[in-house]
């Protein structure tokens, strides 16, 4: 039986690239060609913003005065039930698909 399309789109998976944005293993619902009219690998974009998020100003100065920031974490938020988070390991980048948490609205409590 197929799951609804909602719950097909929201459902997890993660993604690892190498040092070059080639696509090492994928599980779940991440993957690594697009399913666009061109039908290319788009599993390297992840590590490029990886790259590109390193450069901005506060991972650019920790470089400049010889310290080893921690990557960023970078959040790529979806329509729908889902978001990708996209942060590097030891010179891998990992990409997530992870569900959205959901908002609570608190009508019980006075302000």
């Amino acid at each position: 039986m197929p799951l609804p399309p909602n719950l097909e789109r929201s459902s997890p998976g993660i993604l690892v690239n190498d040092l070059n944005g080639l696509c090492l293993i994928s599980k779940g619902n991440m993957s690594s060609s697009a399913t666009t009219n061109t039908n290319t690998n788009n599993s390297g974009v992840y590590t490029s913003l990886t790259r590109l998020a390193s450069t901005l100003t506060p991972y650019q100065t920790a470089n400049m005065n010889n310290e080893n920031p921690p990557s960023p974490l970078i959040t790529i938020e979806l329509e729908g039930a889902s978001s990708i988070l996209i942060k590097e390991y030891d010179g891998h980048t990992v990409a997530m698909k992870v569900p959205n948490r959901k908002n609570t609205n608190d009508q019980g409590t006075a302000a």
